[in-house]
């Protein structure tokens, strides 16, 4: 992956019962946030912040660093079945030749190479913090229209539990 900037990632880590994180960024170096958390009143459920903005040269150079570390392209994560509302993360890759990765963890599992870009993922993401976001809400266990650009969440279900 040497362009960082011609790759697309999307990271799926939100649980309906907690909340969480989904993340994607596009081959122009945007990132989406959508940040979901259980409200304040637990009487509305999940609450949703979305947010975006263009990651820095040394956010997406890290980022890099962190893939190829990882060796995303021969990633092997643990497959097991899971307990009841334990939590997942899915991760998506598409590298600047169009090759593309798919790999699904149980929060819990142990996995170098997942970890590292997933808590890097997390670490950018936590930059909410510093932007506005574009829209707040009820959480209705949908994405954002990004998301519509890249592979659907069950295309990639399928893709990880293949590989």
């Amino acid at each position: 992956m040497e362009d960082i900037q011609d790759i697309e990632i999307a990271l799926y880590g939100v649980q309906g019962l907690y909340g969480g994180r989904n993340i994607w960024i596009t081959k122009d170096s945007n990132i989406t946030v959508q940040k979901v958390d259980v409200s304040g009143t637990r009487n509305e459920g999940l609450v949703e912040e979305l947010y975006q903005w263009q990651l820095s040269k040394e956010q997406l150079n890290e980022l890099s660093n962190s893939i190829k570390k990882a060796d995303i392209k021969n990633l092997k994560t643990p497959k097991r079945l899971g307990v009841p509302d334990e939590t997942y993360n899915l991760l998506y890759v598409r590298d600047a030749q169009g090759n593309t990765s798919t790999h699904f963890k149980w929060d819990d599992d142990l996995c170098f190479g997942f970890d590292l870009v997933y808590d890097l993922l997390i670490h950018i993401a936590s930059d909410v913090q510093n932007h506005q976001a574009y829209s707040t809400g009820k959480y209705n266990n949908a994405c954002p229209d990004i998301a519509n650009n890249f592979p659907s969440f069950d295309e990639l279900m399928f893709l990880a539990d293949q590989g």
